[in-house]
């Protein structure tokens, strides 16, 4: 009577379709950083690209490959402020004890 229930599920990762994460190269006009700023500083970096890969994803935008500065510039500015979006309703989230993921 039950035959057509699912019971259990199993994932797995297919290793063909993974991209490499990435490698970051921070650099300073600062002659003197002290380790929490770096660490900062790569958080923030890491928090910034995840939610552009998020925003990209879910817009269903990418890749975007620009060859002309004048196609860029909008771009990154258009990124930045989607991130600043991201940050004002995980603020509005926080602020109301509202656990996200």
């Amino acid at each position: 009577m039950y035959s057509n229930i699912v019971t259990d599920i199993v994932w797995e990762r297919i290793k063909e379709r993974e991209k490499p994460k990435g490698e970051y190269f921070l650099r300073y006009t600062k002659t003197a950083v002290s380790e929490n700023d770096i660490w900062q500083v790569y958080n923030l970096t890491r928090d910034v690209e995840a939610v552009f890969r998020c925003l990209k994803t879910d817009l269903d935008t990418r890749p975007i490959y620009h060859q002309k500065d004048e196609f860029i510039e909008p771009h990154i500015c258009l990124g930045i402020i989607a991130y600043q979006i991201v940050n004002y309703i995980r603020t509005t989230l926080k602020d109301n004890n509202i656990d996200y993921s």
